[in-house]
């Protein structure tokens, strides 16, 4: 019983930081995502990623803020697709083997030592350096005979500036269209991972790009985007922004930084945010004004306040939280290998409960 006892403990212990938004405070970004504030700089939702590279130094990647407490990138943050010392393929950037066994449903957590040593730049924000991070999943393929093709969604530990910083949206329905002109949003760099001293200015890059149909027999299609580019761009993570009345949405986030006429069979395929914004929305509260439903390792059981229209569907259920304000973390519940949420009253019976038992023994 101890041992069960104590893993549960730390279960909670770091659920605890868990940051998801609450229904009140996502109401608020779907009013002002996308919109550029008089005082914003052209790019509000723009920010970088420093991360280190085993053997050579600092490196960035691009990303997008979704949320005042979330932004958004690609799986080139932390995967490599380079051999290992012990034969393995998939690693991350400090060498140490990554398994995707450890992916479920498209899912997977990012290692903790991984996640402390990144530091996040939004643009807006230009007198604050160094924001960290508090934990990032990985939302993709799981197949681990395939490359890891997913985005990082990052929670941070300290809330982004609303007065300067707009988030971009998120769309929840598919906006690609075949011949649509696109803008791409990234680091201006001369290779690929843009490589510069932390002190220098780090400057926005924007081309543009048009959607084409994608490969019929290539993997992925169904979380892709496929976009030919005007130009090279020797950036990733960045988002291709499509406006719809006005507002920004984050289409696709870049995979690879590509070129025109380039003979590489991957290097149009992007990844569609729309395509994962249920375990965006699970992860992030990031999510439509009625959130849609989600099966495996993040289904949450927490009610939502539902914000438009009546679900049409018969029979459906609508659930509202008691009390908006009331705090919310996570724990695991291992008979199911789902994930859920309870109220504050409730962790304390439980820890209560546990420690009985520990002291019982």
């Amino acid at each position: 019983m101890r041992p069960i006892a104590i893993t549960v403990l730390a279960l909670i212990a770091n659920s605890i930081y868990c940051r998801k938004l609450t229904d009140s405070e996502n109401v608020d970004r779907l009013e002002t995502c996308g919109r550029q504030q008089p005082d914003a700089t052209t790019t509000p939702w723009m920010a970088s990623i420093h991360f280190e590279v085993l053997g050579t130094g600092s490196a960035f990647v691009s990303a997008s803020v979704v949320s005042k407490r979330h932004v958004l990138t690609d799986s080139s943050l932390v995967f490599n697709w380079d051999p290992n010392m012990d034969g393995s393929f998939l690693h991350y950037f400090d060498r140490s083997a990554a398994n995707l066994s450890a992916c479920e449903n498209s899912t997977m957590q990012i290692p903790d030592r991984i996640v402390k040593s990144w530091t996040i730049t939004v643009f807006s924000e230009q007198k604050f350096h160094g924001r960290n991070a508090s934990r990032a999943v990985y939302i993709g393929n799981c197949m681990r005979n395939l490359p890891s093709f997913g985005l990082i969604l990052i929670e941070t530990e300290l809330e982004i500036d609303a007065s300067t910083a707009v988030p971009i949206c998120v769309p929840h329905k598919s906006i690609a269209f075949l011949n649509e002109t696109v803008e791409y949003f990234g680091l201006e760099s001369t290779k690929h991972y843009p490589r510069q001293n932390w002190s220098e200015s780090i400057k926005v890059n924007t081309v543009k790009a048009v959607i084409k149909k994608c490969e019929v027999d290539k993997w992925f299609n169904d979380i892709s985007v496929c976009i030919s580019n005007q130009e090279c761009l020797n950036d990733l993570g960045g988002p291709f922004v499509k406006r719809i009345d006005g507002v920004a949405h984050a289409l696709a986030v870049s995979h690879y930084s590509f070129c025109q006429n380039s003979t590489d069979e991957w290097i149009d395929r992007q990844l569609s945010v729309e395509a994962f914004s249920s375990e965006i929305c699970a992860f992030s509260g990031v999510c439509p004004y009625q959130v849609p439903p989600i099966s495996g390792p993040l289904e949450t059981s927490s009610s939502t306040t539902e914000v438009g229209e009546e679900a049409e569907e018969e029979g459906e259920e609508k659930e509202h939280d008691q009390v908006l304000n009331q705090v919310e973390v996570e724990y695991y519940d291992e008979t199911s290998a789902g994930r859920k949420w309870i109220g504050i009253e409730t962790l304390v019976i439980l820890i209560v409960s546990l420690f009985d038992s520990i002291t019982r023994e």
